[in-house]
């Protein structure tokens, strides 16, 4: 039998997508692409600035711990100032103050008050200005005959 030329046969399925779908499907990323990365941009701002004021809180405890060592074997009240730089951030400073003042805190040849802020000098001026990031901590240490004995 003949095949009649005028009989169409049915086409074959289309396999790809027309230029409606294409930019539509466009569209629809960019839309939900642009704000889904400040969303991320967000995040690691916030994740930076958290590690940030964890590592000033590190500092401060460590600064405290340091103070309370040297204090308890020698009951010397002193003001101390510096920075991190040894450890790779030199902008990261310090200020811990000791005293057995009552005016300060702290009772005369019997109680020793530490004080200690750790700050970020993101300008340069070493010192503490509104806006800088800072953490503070502040304990006593009582003085003891036992600690003085195993200092000498």
């Amino acid at each position: 039998m003949p095949s009649d030329p005028t009989i169409r046969r049915p086409r074959p399925p289309r396999r790809a997508y027309s230029l409606v779908e294409v930019v539509a499907a466009t569209a629809l990323m960019a839309a939900t692409l642009v704000p889904a990365m400040q969303l991320v941009r967000l995040g690691v701002q916030k994740s930076s600035e958290t590690d940030r004021q964890q590592l000033l809180s590190l500092y401060a405890a460590s600064q405290i711990e340091q103070r309370l060592a040297s204090i308890a074997m020698t009951w010397a009240s002193a003001t101390y100032t510096g920075d991190f730089a040894a450890d790779g951030h030199p902008n990261i400073r310090f200020e811990t103050a000791c005293s057995d003042d009552p005016l300060a805190g702290g009772l005369t040849d019997q109680l020793m008050d530490v004080r200690t802020t750790v700050y970020d000098d993101a300008n340069g001026d070493d010192t503490l200005t509104p806006g800088e990031r800072s953490c503070s901590c502040r304990t006593k240490i009582g003085k003891f005959a036992t600690y003085e004995a195993l200092g000498t």
